[in-house]
């Protein structure tokens, strides 16, 4: 993309919290509502604002290049260059949980027999 970049949150979508303003606050605030907006309509390209569109839980956030008019994809988890994914960023999808403690991978004791 080249030129200035618009910036859109979608307030329906939206569920305020606030990654965006957290991952690039020069570009994202939160309104009275609790409501992500950006602080401007239009924006030079910044790689924060791509993380805040991809972090977004609701990608609600959308960004657009006027002289294309073509969309910048942000879907949920496309930080691959930041975050190299694994099975458990994904758990509705994973065939089986790993043990994540000790207490997990101890057998359970036997029960006694007195």
């Amino acid at each position: 993309m080249t030129g200035e970049w618009q910036i859109d949150v979608d307030h329906r979508r939206c569920i305020g919290s606030g990654v965006c303003a957290s991952v690039a606050p020069g570009h994202f605030t939160l309104d009275d509502n609790q409501r992500s907006q950006p602080i401007a309509a239009a924006a030079t390209p910044d790689e924060r604002i791509l993380d805040a569109a991809a972090t977004c839980p609701m990608e609600a956030i959308s960004i657009t290049e006027p002289s294309t008019e073509r969309s910048r994809p942000t879907p949920i988890r496309s930080l691959a260059a930041h975050h190299e994914e694994t099975p458990m960023d994904h758990p509705d999808t994973t065939p089986s949980r790993q043990p994540t403690t000790d207490v997990e991978r101890s057998p359970a004791p036997a029960p006694s027999r007195e």
